[in-house]
């Protein structure tokens, strides 16, 4: 028996030595951090200080045509006044609770008007990570299904959207329609049956991943769960609500697709936020955020580490593999703490996180005949060929965006977003909240990008936090961007962070907190105040009546604290005065403006 039992140790050691999660170095070209802006260097050639530079040329060209749809004034030589995004929304992580958060939040945006338009209309970006994601990928989706197909090829400056559509704007964020109701009736994002199947075939998929990962270092997608939490994201935020025979129903979207459809719709530019897993390196490169997080756009995809690359024959991913690796929360890296306790779950076969190709490492070694080397390689010589997750390594560890950042706004910082709505509704487990995503983006803006990042209500450190659930809206800025030429740049901010006070709260949002308040193991004992709205990031369950709660709780926000919200965002008393609210937030139904 005790030969048995050290066999089994071995046979396990070796297993766990298949798949070593750390010891790589990264490389880092030699940048600015922001994205159209050069800082005050020397070394920066004159010839190219203007706002966008030559590698988010597409960008520039998509802001300015955006722009020129919005009627906004230009320079006499015919150029924009500001090239570009002046409006940008930024949705935090928090799994089903964001999502739901954060369309109520979109929905309390095209409620408000004015002459021009609504207030949604005029974000220029929106970036997201994790459940934020799912409710980015619910708004793009639905247009691309349910607009008719001539619309995808309609010249810039023809109307958005014809005449037997001008209802779906209205219906998609009614309560009792078709889109809400959709979404309520798939509340129940990831149903414990479904997780106990994906654990099951994960366990079952180990000697396939041992085989591929461990013995050869291929650094394959094996988990079958991954597959299973893709689809259930597609049924639910991608899946068209049943509206007729017309509808577009279940078409892959692909980047390029999408940059053509957003440009000739009008709709914002969409950043998805994933990390770019980068372990242990010596200098630390790791830790920087413009290093790890990977961005998804319409135009490019990479990261400050591994570049920023036009599609053209390659595609990595389609835009629902990517919300649903920007929402890979169940992932080791970001649930297991350790790197033997990691290479074990790893070896389990247990990560929901994505490989794909490293387009850096293929540049500086284009021989195929190596990379055919490399994979044929076995352990451990595949150590020597490529397999280290850096700039040689022949593959990139893509996993949740919250795991860089979980309010994805590093992205519309370093786009020097003049005006950005921050929407904060990750977990917060503690009372007073303690905003650790904040503070992690604080450090980052400060110690990459040489500004400031400030937001009143909330302090300058964890301890002294002065936050109110009562003003749920803070104002925050970005400030002293050192910009040649430009001055130091300041950008507004508007913070709008999860939380319920008596004069947000309304039927569903009422019902919501009783659900919370009765259930068990909700809040810790001590907590004085109602569990509503924090929950776990990891809880991917919602009750019916969760789920229309958070939405009416996003809504009212936004349509109670319209003022406060407008003001931060950097719009002047008079075009605040202009706004009314086409909602009723105590009746929970469209009314008249007011």
């Amino acid at each position: 028996m005790r030969r048995y039992s050290s066999l089994l140790r071995c046979g396990l050691v070796v297993a766990l030595l298949f798949l070593p999660e750390s010891s790589c170095t990264v490389q880092v070209a030699r940048t600015s951090n922001l994205v159209g802006e050069f800082p005050n260097d020397p070394n920066v050639p004159e010839e190219n200080d203007k706002f966008l530079t030559r590698t988010f040329e597409s960008e520039a060209e998509f802001f300015r045509h955006k722009h020129k749809e919005a009627g906004l004034a230009e320079e006499p030589s015919g150029e924009s006044l500001y090239q570009g995004p002046q409006y940008c929304i930024a949705m935090s992580g928090g799994g089903s609770r964001s999502a739901a958060f954060n369309i109520g939040v979109l929905a309390g945006l095209s409620d408000l008007h004015d002459r021009k338009g609504t207030i949604l209309d005029k974000v220029d970006t929106i970036s997201s990570v994790s459940g934020g994601s799912y409710a980015s990928a619910w708004y793009y989706a639905q247009h691309y299904q349910y607009l008719p197909a001539q619309s995808q090829t309609r010249s810039a400056g023809a109307q958005v959207f014809p005449t037997e559509e001008d209802k779906f704007q209205s219906d998609l964020f009614n309560p009792t329609g078709d889109f809400q109701s959709h979404l309520v009736n798939h509340s129940d994002l990831v149903p414990v049956e479904l997780a106990a199947l994906g654990l099951v075939a994960d366990l079952l998929a180990t000697p396939l991943n041992l085989f591929a990962n461990g013995l050869f270092g291929w650094h394959c997608n094996t988990t079958p769960s991954r597959r299973l939490y893709q689809d259930r994201i597609k049924s639910t935020y991608f899946e068209p609500a049943e509206r007729g025979e017309s509808v577009k129903r279940n078409i892959p979207i692909n980047f390029p697709d999408l940059a053509t459809f957003v440009y000739n719709e009008n709709l914002p530019l969409p950043i998805i936020d994933t990390s770019a897993l980068i372990d242990d390196d010596s200098n630390h490169y790791g830790a920087l955020m413009v290093n790890s997080v990977y961005e998804f756009t319409p135009y490019r995809y990479g990261s400050g580490a591994y570049k920023h690359f036009q599609y053209s024959g390659d595609k990595p991913v389609d835009f629902a593999t990517a919300v649903a690796i920007s929402g890979a929360a169940m992932d080791t890296p970001n649930l297991v703490i350790g790197g033997s306790q990691q290479m074990f779950y790893s070896a389990l076969n247990l990560d929901l996180g994505y490989h794909i190709r490293n387009r850096v490492a293929e540049e500086d070694n284009p021989s195929t005949t190596s990379r055919v080397l490399q994979e044929l390689a076995p352990f451990p010589i595949y150590y020597s060929t490529g397999w280290a997750r850096d700039l040689n390594g022949h593959s990139i560890y893509l996993t949740d965006g919250g795991y860089a950042d979980n309010l994805a706004a590093y992205s519309v910082v370093r786009r020097v977003c003049k005006n950005i709505i921050i929407v904060d509704a990750e977990y917060e487990h503690d009372w007073p909240y303690k905003f650790d995503s904040y503070f992690k983006l604080k450090n980052a803006i400060r110690s990459e990008m040489g500004a400031k990042l400030s937001v009143d209500g909330i302090g300058e450190t964890p301890s002294d936090t002065l936050f109110n659930a009562k003003e749920p809206i803070m104002k925050g800025t970005v400030k002293s961007f050192p910009l040649r030429g430009r001055g130091n740049v300041t950008l507004n901010i508007a913070y709008i962070k999860l939380s319920a006070s008596d004069t947000d709260q309304f039927e569903y949002g009422r019902k919501a907190r009783d659900e919370w308040d009765q259930g068990e193991n909700r809040c810790a004992p001590s907590h004085s105040h109602s569990c509503f709205p924090q929950i776990a990031t990891t809880d991917q369950s919602l009750t019916r009546s969760e789920y229309i709660g958070y939405v009416e709780l996003g809504r009212a926000i936004v349509n109670l604290h319209r003022n406060e919200l407008l003001n931060d965002i950097g719009m002047k008393p008079e075009e605040v005065q202009e706004v009314q609210s086409c909602f009723d937030t105590r009746a929970n139904k469209p009314g008249p403006c007011k």
